[in-house]
């Protein structure tokens, strides 16, 4: 087999394997003009006289990858750039764990999110956008609740304190 082969070969082992992006790009954008463009499963592509084509492609095209779990994609409406949306929750978790989960740094996640560092594979907390956390739910039975932490890893937990009559 020729180098050239092995090339081409390892270049679509790769592309064929890629896992993609998180949330997609939703326009194609030319020169003079705009198309809806599903970037999820389809490429944008600008031909020689400026017009935008969608071209399918099983791999996708533009796109952006979201920080944490907690998210839901959106597109900016002028340019159907990707976008991740970061929904909030009600308590957050306090730690982040290493890679194997044996070790915890502490992280208040109401504002900063856990990574592993690729290095050593300790946890990493870094600032800027809420991590993981819980959703209390509240009924007629359960109408207020506050927020307390696993001590063991920071999980986040909603405590519910017993409903009173009077």
């Amino acid at each position: 087999m020729s180098f050239r082969s092995y090339a081409v070969l390892c270049l679509l082992a790769c592309v064929s394997f890629s896992e993609g992006f998180d949330c997609y790009d939703t326009l194609c954008i030319g020169v003079t003009s705009n198309i809806t463009c599903d970037q999820r499963t389809n490429n944008c592509t600008v031909l020689e006289n400026g017009d935008p084509k969608c071209v399918p492609n099983p791999t996708g095209g533009a796109g952006v990858d979201c920080l944490t779990d907690n998210f839901y994609c959106s597109a900016v409406l002028e340019t159907g750039k990707a976008v991740c949306l970061y929904s909030t929750s009600d308590c957050y978790d306090n730690m982040c764990p290493n890679e194997d989960q044996t070790e915890y740094i502490p992280c208040d996640q109401s504002n900063s999110y856990c990574g592993i560092n690729t290095a050593d594979g300790t946890a990493t907390c870094t600032p800027g956008t809420p991590g993981d956390g819980a959703n209390c739910t509240v009924t007629a039975d359960q109408d207020e609740f506050y927020c307390s932490n696993n001590a063991t890893n920071g999980d986040a937990v909603c405590d519910y304190p017993p409903k009173h009559d009077c």
